[in-house]
């Protein structure tokens, strides 16, 4: 479809399009990307087994002192390749062992994010039913903040996270819109989902939301 063609038939289906947004809407809004967290990960990591202060490793973005780190990781042999899709969860369980640790750590790094232009606009779709339905890997909270920045109120639309799953199938067939579906949770979700382990296995009820969503959009 051609972006005139979207353009002029995007008012006449709306309703019944589901939209499903992942990492890039969150780095929009100047948030570390997963990559820039593994790093992170990395640089705690080894600092604090090496006993270096975090300090002298601060500017990650010197290809040698990625490598003297990199090396670090590979000589132990059974840790994952560089830029190996298993980096980001196995590393941020071992810089954060405790669920809890790792939702504060996630907290701090979202706080004071700023809207992008992107969430603003979904703000003003939503405010004027142009979106009804979204999914969402994220665990910030970019998108409640875009409704409320519109429709100035929390009682107009429903967030479903891990934590509120069964009441969020019930709200989601009692056709309660606009409606947020938080697929991993967020940062205050108690069954936060950023492992390899927590990942094996979505939530039953969010997934049923989302597997209705497909076939009735």
């Amino acid at each position: 479809m051609t972006l005139s063609e979207f353009v002029r038939l995007f008012p006449l289906r709306a309703n019944n399009i589901a939209w499903f947004f992942g990492a890039g809407t969150s780095v929009s809004s100047g948030l570390p990307s997963a990559n820039d967290l593994v790093w992170e990960f990395k640089r705690r990591i080894y600092c604090s087994e090496e006993s270096y202060q975090l300090s002298l490793f601060n500017n990650l973005s010197d290809p040698a002192l990625r490598n003297q780190i990199q090396m670090y990781f590979d000589s132990k042999g059974n840790y994952p390749s560089n830029n190996s899709i298993e980096e980001y969860s196995f590393y941020f369980e071992i810089a954060f062992p405790s669920p809890i640790d790792r939702s504060n750590y996630l907290m701090k790094q979202l706080q004071g994010m700023q809207n992008s232009y992107g969430h603003k606009v979904i703000g003003t779709l939503l405010k004027n039913n142009l979106i009804n339905l979204i999914f969402t890997t994220n665990f910030d909270k970019a998108f409640e903040n875009a409704a409320i920045e519109e429709l100035k109120t929390m009682d107009k639309f429903f967030v479903a996270t891990t934590d509120n799953s069964h009441t969020a199938l019930q709200k989601y067939h009692s056709n309660l819109r606009p409606f947020i579906t938080k697929l991993h949770g967020d940062y205050f979700s108690e069954n936060l989902k950023n492992t390899s382990q927590e990942l094996k296995e979505q939530d039953e009820k969010l997934r049923e939301i989302l597997y209705h969503s497909c076939l009735s959009n």
